[in-house]
């Protein structure tokens, strides 16, 4: 069973995603160890890295945190459905189009998924065909639990500046030689750059993805589902020298068979879920 963990960052809960042995990765031009037996990222030679090139390859790629780098997101803002690369709505399309994404309605929502997310009363979203894991659906693809005698530990919505939130916490992990999983907010790490390469260059931590919004992911359509996901997994890629993670956690811990199918078959991703929550965002 994983442990719960209380430290300062707002959401901090488990998952299964950083165990306790180090092993160095195999990619060539940008070496770095990772806490996982495999790696956090996809391997150069997935087809997922083709929805994210910038141009013919990945080198150079603009400095993070440089204007050069902020202008590539310039027209993403709080909406990001609204400025879409034909080529993940192609993929969607494709993925549609091969039924493989359930024709699940969304979620009821009086506020955007901002704050709330709600099925027909006539809807048993504990069980298939929807199974959703804010039920406590446990889909045979997720990840909920660590390996036997692991413990997993994971930090959400970083990186954050207020109140020094994620300085106070890197500099935790740093004194206390800790390893987690940073599943980190697309447009926090477009607001704190230089927080988003220490947990990544100076920790040396594991990235995913906890979308671009935070919103309930169940109340939005399937384009609004490859915007959130693919704008962060675009300035994660554009941040760590074209690395694509693939993991991902939904915000609220909100998915269900419609929205795990768009991570997967869109983008390759697994759904992280979590077994014992630290109850500090609060």
């Amino acid at each position: 069973m994983l442990a719960a963990v209380s430290l300062i960052l707002a959401a901090l809960s488990t998952s299964s995603l950083v165990l306790a042995v180090p092993s160095p990765l195999s990619q060539p031009k940008v070496e770095k160890k990772s806490a996982l037996p495999t790696h956090w990222y996809h391997k150069r030679d997935h087809p997922v890295h083709s929805l994210f090139r910038r141009g013919p390859g990945d080198d150079p790629l603009p400095a993070v945190g440089s204007p050069e780098w902020a202008a590539n997101f310039a027209g993403v803002g709080q909406t990001p459905e609204n400025n879409i690369p034909q080529k993940w709505l192609d993929a969607l399309a494709a993925a549609e189009h091969a039924g493989l994404i359930p024709n699940i309605a969304p979620a009821m929502t009086t506020d955007g998924g901002l704050t709330t997310s709600t099925y027909p009363p006539a809807a048993n979203a504990a069980q298939e065909p929807i199974c959703a894991s804010a039920f406590q659906c446990r889909h045979e693809d997720d990840i909920w639990d660590a390996p036997a005698n692991m413990i997993g530990l994971s930090v959400d919505d970083g990186p954050v500046s207020y109140p020094d939130a994620s300085p106070r916490l890197y500099d935790f992990l740093k004194q206390n030689n800790q390893k987690v999983t940073h599943f980190m907010i697309g447009a926090n790490i477009l607001g704190n750059p230089q927080m988003f390469l220490r947990a990544f260059e100076e920790l040396e931590d594991d990235i995913a993805v906890h979308t671009w919004t935070h919103r309930h992911m169940t109340t939005l359509s399937n384009r609004q589902l490859v915007a959130d996901l693919g704008w962060t997994l675009q300035i994660i890629h554009d941040s760590t020298g074209g690395r694509v993670p693939q993991y991902w956690r939904p915000p609220f811990g909100d998915a269900d068979n419609r929205v795990r199918a768009v991570a997967k078959h869109v983008f390759g991703m697994t759904t992280v879920i979590w077994n014992q929550d630290s109850q500090d965002w609060t």
